[in-house]
C-alpha cells in the first residue's frame, strides 16, 4: 500500500480509501497508510506533502496485508 502502514482503531466512523465502497466503523481496526513524497506511486509528489489513507480489512485481505490485524470482529462480516 504505502511507505509506512500501520494497525488503527476507529474513534469515528470512516470511509475506506482503497474501495471507497465500505465503511469502517467507530471501534473497528484498520490499516492507516502514509504514502511520503519520492514513493513509487508519486500521488504525495504530486501534493507536495506526506498523503495518510485507510484501508478496511476487506481490501487489506484482497492485498494480502490480512495478517496485520490482531481482531478477530471482522470475521463476522
Amino acid at each position: 500500500m504505502t511507505a509506512a502502514t500501520r494497525l488503527r482503531r476507529a474513534r469515528k466512523a470512516y470511509r475506506c480509501d482503497t474501495c471507497a465502497l465500505r465503511s469502517i466503523k467507530t471501534g473497528q481496526q484498520y490499516l492507516e497508510g502514509t504514502i511520503f513524497p519520492g514513493h513509487d506511486s508519486g500521488l504525495a509528489d504530486t501534493v507536495g506533502h506526506p498523503v495518510r489513507l485507510r484501508e478496511c480489512f476487506v481490501c487489506a485481505e484482497r492485498y494480502g496485508r490480512d495478517h496485520l490485524f490482531t481482531d478477530d470482529e471482522w470475521r463476522c462480516r
